[in-house]
């Protein structure tokens, strides 16, 4: 069995990392794609861990191949663990990829048995990044053509929460094992 690890924060799922996905099933060059949501405590994130994994899952049900799962520490250690073949990393622009570059040769220095795949962002989502969704949606503006309805609702709760309180209440949104009922909320939307 082939398996990938697609890292990231996913603070929150765009269209660019959903279209990812989609590419690769249709690449069928993994059995797995395991998409690991990084858990960083010391990065400041507008959802919490069990928010976005919720996200995820509701967001790529219809594929069987997937696993979302989640990890602290070095994506290469993960993979380690993980048995995967290869870490996928999108890549919008040239900055991207110098980074990612760096990025792919400290992993394959740290385990030498992971490579990294790079997939070029279509070009309708090479300007869509996480940052700017919350940049936008916290403003005010329209965010349609970045994330999906659902997120969108999410995002505006959570800013609109935000507002009235002045602070974040983790649990407003998404309470952990709340996603079979933001499933049900989703065929509203």
């Amino acid at each position: 069995m082939i398996t990938a690890i697609f890292p990231g924060s996913f603070d929150p799922m765009t269209l660019g990392h959903m279209d990812l996905i989609e590419r690769l099933a249709k690449m069928s060059i993994a059995d797995k794609l395991i998409v690991a949501i990084g858990d960083n405590p010391a990065k400041d994130t507008l959802f919490t861990l069990e928010e976005r994994i919720c996200q995820i899952k509701l967001m790529t049900k219809e594929f069987d191949f997937i696993e979302v799962d989640h990890y602290r520490g070095l994506v290469a250690d993960y993979a380690k663990r993980r048995r995967a073949a290869f870490i996928v990393r999108g890549i919008r622009n040239s900055s991207d990829l110098e980074y990612e570059m760096e990025l792919s040769h400290y992993n394959n220095l740290l385990n030498p048995e992971i490579e990294t795949l790079f997939i070029p962002a279509r070009l309708a989502y090479s300007r869509i990044s996480s940052r700017a969704i919350k940049e936008i949606a916290r403003n005010g503006g329209n965010i349609h053509s970045m994330t999906s309805a659902f997120i969108q609702y999410q995002i505006k709760e959570k800013y609109s929460i935000i507002k009235s309180r002045n602070s974040i209440d983790s649990g407003d949104i998404v309470k952990s094992g709340d996603c079979e009922e933001e499933e049900e909320n989703l065929t509203e939307i």
